[in-house]
């Protein structure tokens, strides 16, 4: 699963990622809190929906004015499968 830039506002077209809440190999389970972004109105948490494993950040700590759905972070479902996404862009 690839979790993209959320809109966290209606007006929301791009954020800035000011920190990961988690690691990678963590696992998270919905309703998890797992990034802050500052949208142009505050810093909001970046809640997920989805239930996995993190495998990877495709978008690093401090990146600013990230387009909302550009690909952020990808979770897999087994921690033994998270090497295999090292090298995945």
């Amino acid at each position: 699963t690839v979790l993209g830039m959320p809109a966290l506002s209606p007006t929301m077209t791009q954020g800035n990622v000011e920190k990961y809440l988690v690691k990678v190999g963590d696992p998270i389970a919905a309703g998890d809190r797992i990034a802050e972004v500052e949208t142009d109105k505050a810093t909001v948490d970046f809640d997920v929906v989805d239930d996995g494993i993190v495998a990877k950040f495709l978008i690093p700590e401090g990146a600013q004015d990230v387009q909302v759905g550009t690909p952020m972070i990808v979770l897999c479902e087994e921690a033994g499968d998270v090497a295999a996404f090292a090298d995945f862009e």
